[in-house]
C-alpha cells in the first residue's frame, strides 16, 4: 500500500501543477473571443493529459526496472526478494489505484453533486468548490453548463485514468529502452572489432 501512496502523492503534484497551469492561462481560456478560449482549452487539456500519461509511464517503467533488477539477482545469486521488495514490483493496478486515490476528493465531491438539487443553496455553495478542485477543466465548464452537475463526475475521472493508463505502458517503454541499450552495445562491439582486425 505504501507504493500506491507514493504514486498517489506524485499524482497529486501533477494534478496541482496542471491546475496552476490552467489558472495561469485563465484569461486566455475565458477570453471573450470564443475561438481563442476553445483553442486554449483544447491545447491546455492536451498538455495536461500528456503530462499525466507521461508521469504514469515513468512510474511504471521505474517499477518494471526495479522488478527486472531483483529478478536478475534472484537468478544469478539466488537472492530471494523480500515481501517489502516485492511490493515495489510492477503491477498494472498500482497506477490506477494511486491515481484514483489522488483524485478521490474530486471524484467523491463530483459524485455527491449528482444528488444535490441544482437550484438549492447547497449547490450554490459547492459549485465553486468542485470547479476549483477540477480547475484543469476551467475552459470546458462554459460548454457543459447544461450538463452540470452531471459532467463533473466524468471529468473528475479523466486525468487519473490517463495517469493509470500511462503506468500500464511503463513496461513497454522499459523493454524499448533495454533494446536500445542492447543495440548500442552491439554497435560499440562491432566498431571495436573492426578497429582490432589487422589490415592485410
Amino acid at each position: 500500500m505504501k507504493e500506491v501512496w507514493k504514486i498517489a502523492l506524485r499524482s497529486v503534484l501533477v494534478m496541482a501543477a496542471a491546475t496552476m497551469l490552467t489558472m495561469a492561462f485563465a484569461s486566455a481560456v475565458l477570453a471573450d473571443i470564443e475561438w481563442l478560449g476553445a483553442v486554449m482549452t483544447i491545447v491546455l487539456l492536451a498538455v495536461v493529459f500528456y503530462v499525466g500519461f507521461l508521469e504514469g509511464v515513468l512510474q511504471g517503467r521505474k517499477d518494471r526496472m526495479y522488478q527486472a533488477s531483483m529478478q536478475r539477482q534472484q537468478q544469478e545469486r539466488g537472492i530471494e526478494p523480500t515481501p517489502e521488495e516485492r511490493t515495489r514490483f510492477y503491477k498494472a493496478w498500482k497506477g490506477f489505484a494511486g491515481a484514483f486515490l489522488a483524485a478521490s476528493p474530486g471524484i467523491l465531491l463530483s459524485a455527491f453533486m449528482l444528488f444535490v438539487a441544482p437550484e438549492s443553496e447547497l449547490s450554490g455553495l459547492l459549485t465553486p468548490v468542485v470547479r476549483l478542485v477540477l480547475g484543469v477543466y476551467l475552459g470546458a465548464f462554459g460548454w457543459m453548463e447544461g450538463l452540470m452537475p452531471y459532467a463533473y463526475l466524468p471529468l473528475s475521472l479523466l486525468l487519473p485514468a490517463m495517469i493509470g493508463l500511462g503506468y500500464t505502458y511503463g513496461p513497454v517503454f522499459y523493454e524499448k529502452m533495454m533494446k536500445q541499450i542492447a543495440e548500442s552495445k552491439r554497435r560499440r562491439r562491432r566498431r571495436k572489432k573492426k578497429k582490432t582486425v589487422p589490415e592485410k
